[in-house]
Formats: structure tokens, C-alpha cells, sequence
């Protein structure tokens, strides 16, 4: 009797190990080149790249309240996946085994190939401020908790810090945007910056990437319910990030690319930005204050009820200029986390059959909201392919990079399946023959 109870949790647990960055740790090879990057002007734009930026290693920003468990003079910071009062910004260095040329790096990124033989190592994590500190770190005046002078000038320090390493990095390329990664569940530091690395990579380069990464990864069998409050912890910090953010003078645009139960994180710090700042008479006030141009759900971990509320009753969608959320049918990581919260669906496995004629016709009226169903497959697991499919990664490239709207007519050919919602095919944009 007990093994026959135990089986169903057991068959949610392995489908969750199917979610990068749980069990087994293993190398991260490059993924399959988009199709988009495929083009002959794509390999003209990086072999006109100037030649003090042909660098082959990637450097990237990140923010990450997770614990530090080894410091060296050699890598910087080693981070794990406990929580942390400090959130801390830095740089992370990802480089490429076996190492390669500035042509070789090319060709990689131009030719039609499959995932492998280039493997992703973090050379290093440099720690340059904090944006935020621990409780114990304050002091009580006038019966609140309150940050003492020292702790002022730290945190004012790190928010300059952070506005210095935007202006340096932006002023290097005529993308004057940033673009913001938010992993989710059981993703290690390192999966994360991995992830932003590859399509940043793929994508040309454009603007500033960030990793977002918060104290997610412990797996096991309760993994997932850890995973859970780690992302009710973080909400704070993201939201004082995202705040310091938009406050640097040269960034003129913002996109959120937020995974799994990552889109629950970034909606809920979203929520709270748009209740502390909206205007009634003025309804794009804190869309132009966080300079939000793009926010992409990918494979959101989100309950549709939940969705429902803070999306469109609390008017979410309107937070950014475009809303973009990918969706997907076959993800085998939802379908588990679904089984978890009662057999409800998640908002990742919805397709356009499950929604109502009603549904249909407002989400018709919706400005800039497009939901896109992606019946893809290959290319790493069910959960992940708006980053390593090469059909989806090429449309969120255009979308992101481009800033393309939905529609033949826009560059961006997706199937409509009715107003608002789109379909990507694995023959999405051209045929592919690959070794």
C-alpha cells in the first residue's frame, strides 16, 4: 500500500528532474545554432564586428541573493543555492572548452549544427556591490528597522557601481537596452549565466545582459517546495534591482525574459511596482518609468487563475509595451508541477483549443499582448525550448533584438491561430537540414 502511494509522487519527482540544472550535474555545450542566425547577413554582421570587441569570451552582469560558499583570487565568487540578505551585482565571465578562435566562435554561431562540442565554463564572478543587506545589518529608530549611515553609503555605492558598469557596456554597442534573465526552478548560478550567454550570443550581442539569478537549485525531493519560498524571498530584491536598474540615465530600454517558475517571481515583484506607481489617469505611467519594452513568459510556472488576476484584472499587461508568453503542449515539466498543485494546468500547457469563445474575443482586444503556442520538438527537453529550439529562440531573437510584432507582415511569419494567439513550427522561418 505505501509503495502504491508513493508511485505517483515518485513519477512527479522524476518528471521534475527533467527541468536543466536538477539532478546529475553536466556539461553545458553551445546550443544549436537559431535559424535565423543561419543567414548570409547574419555572418556579415560578425565579421564586420570591430575588432576591439571580437572578444570570445562573455562577459555578463548579474545580480544574485544566493549564499557564497568559496571565495578565491583566482574565479572571485562561488555561489550556492541558499538564501541571502545581500544582494550582490557583479561580473561573470563565461569562456568556451575546447577554447577557439574569433572565426571559430563565428562559425559556430553561423552554421547549422546541432548542440555539442563546444562546452561553456565560468572563468570567473567578480563581485562589484550590493544593492541590499540582511536584517541584522540594521539598526530600530522610531520602532522601524532602518539602514544605519554605513549601510547607506554602501548601498548608494553599489547603485553607482551598477549605473558605471551599464554606462561602459552600453556605450560599446547602439543597443542602449538591457536585457534581464530570470531562471527558474532548480537552476544554479551557473545555469542561469549560461543560459543569458548563449542567446546573447546568438543574437549579435545587442545591449547589456543580466542574469537575475536567485537561490533556487538545491533539488531533491523537496526541491521544489524550497524553490517555491526562494522565489517569495527574492520578489524583494528583484524589485529594488529592477528600481536601480531604470534609474541609470543610459539605459532606454528594459526586457524581462523571465523562465518557468521564474515568471511567477517576475510577475509578483511586477505587481508590486505597478501598485506602488501606477496613475489612475494615466495608465503607461510606470511602463515608461521602468522603460519596459518587452516581457517574455517563457513556459510560465503560473497558475492561469493567478495568471488571470494579475495580468489582466490588475492590468499587468500593460506594465510593458508588448507582453509576449511562449506555451507549449509537450512540456513534460509542467505537466508534473501541474499534477503537484491538483491536476490543474499551468499557464506553459494551455492551447489555443482550451480557451472559450469569449476568451477568444477579448484577448482579441488586448493592445500588444500575443501568446504563442509552440508545437516544436528536439533540441534538449520539452521545458527549455524558448532557448535552445532553433525555430522558437529565432522568433524571440527578433521579437527581443529586433523588436518585430507578431505577423508576416512584421518579419515575424508565426501561424495565427485566432487574434492574439500565434503558432511556431519547427519549419518556422525555413527549412533546416542538420547533421
Amino acid at each position: 500500500m505505501q509503495r502504491r502511494t508513493l508511485a505517483p509522487f515518485a513519477g512527479i519527482m522524476a518528471a521534475l528532474l527533467l527541468i536543466p540544472g536538477t539532478g546529475c550535474k553536466s556539461r553545458t555545450y553551445l546550443i544549436a545554432t537559431p535559424t535565423l542566425c543561419q543567414a548570409d547577413a547574419i555572418r556579415q554582421m560578425w565579421q564586420a564586428f570591430p575588432e576591439d570587441s571580437r572578444t570570445v569570451e562573455l562577459d555578463l552582469l548579474y545580480a544574485a541573493d544566493r549564499d557564497v560558499v568559496k571565495r578565491s583570487e583566482l574565479t572571485g565568487v562561488q555561489y550556492g543555492s541558499g538564501r541571502s540578505g545581500h544582494l550582490a551585482i557583479g561580473s561573470a565571465v563565461v569562456s568556451f572548452q575546447p577554447e577557439v578562435t574569433w572565426d571559430q566562435l563565428t562559425e559556430f554561431s553561423t552554421q547549422a549544427r546541432r548542440r555539442g562540442r563546444l562546452a561553456l565554463t565560468l572563468k570567473s564572478a567578480t563581485e562589484f556591490g550590493v544593492l541590499a543587506v540582511p536584517l541584522d545589518e540594521m539598526v530600530v529608530a522610531d520602532g522601524r528597522y532602518v539602514l544605519p549611515p554605513k549601510q547607506t553609503a554602501l548601498l548608494a555605492e553599489g547603485k553607482q557601481k551598477l549605473h558605471q558598469e551599464l554606462a561602459r557596456r552600453l556605450a560599446r554597442t547602439p543597443y542602449k537596452d538591457v536585457y534581464l534573465y530570470v531562471h527558474g526552478f532548480n537552476n544554479t548560478f551557473e545555469d542561469a549565466v549560461f543560459r543569458l550567454a548563449m542567446v546573447w550570443q546568438m543574437a549579435g550581442r545587442p545591449g547589456a545582459p543580466i542574469a537575475y539569478t536567485w537561490p533556487a537549485g538545491r533539488g531533491g525531493l523537496t526541491g521544489y517546495a524550497y524553490d517555491r519560498e526562494s522565489g517569495e524571498f527574492t520578489v524583494y530584491h528583484l524589485r529594488k534591482f529592477i528600481e536601480a536598474l531604470v534609474e541609470s540615465p543610459d539605459v532606454q530600454r528594459l526586457h524581462i525574459i523571465a523562465h518557468s517558475r521564474g515568471t511567477d517571481v517576475v510577475c509578483t515583484a511586477l505587481r508590486e511596482l505597478n501598485l506602488q506607481h501606477k496613475k489612475p489617469d494615466d495608465r503607461s505611467f510606470v511602463q515608461r518609468k521602468l522603460k519596459l519594452e518587452n516581457l517574455v513568459l517563457a513556459a510560465p510556472d503560473l497558475s492561469p487563475d493567478v495568471f488571470e488576476q494579475r495580468v489582466a484584472i490588475e492590468d499587468l499587461h500593460l506594465i510593458a509595451r508588448r507582453v509576449t508568453v511562449y506555451l507549449s503542449r509537450t512540456d513534460i515539466a509542467l505537466r508534473a508541477a501541474a499534477l503537484l498543485f491538483g491536476g490543474r494546468d499551468r499557464v506553459g500547457n494551455l492551447t489555443p483549443e482550451k480557451f472559450t469563445a469569449d476568451a477568444r474575443s477579448k484577448l482579441s482586444q488586448l493592445r500588444n499582448f500575443s501568446l504563442i503556442e509552440c508545437n516544436v520538438s528536439g533540441f534538449s527537453s520539452s521545458h527549455d525550448y524558448a532557448f535552445s529550439h532553433p525555430a522558437v529562440l529565432s522568433d524571440m531573437i527578433l521579437l527581443l533584438r529586433d523588436n518585430r510584432d507578431p505577423g508576416a507582415e512584421h518579419g515575424r511569419p508565426l501561424e495565427k491561430a485566432f487574434d492574439g494567439v500565434w503558432r511556431i513550427s519547427n519549419h518556422y522561418l525555413r527549412q533546416v537540414n542538420l547533421p
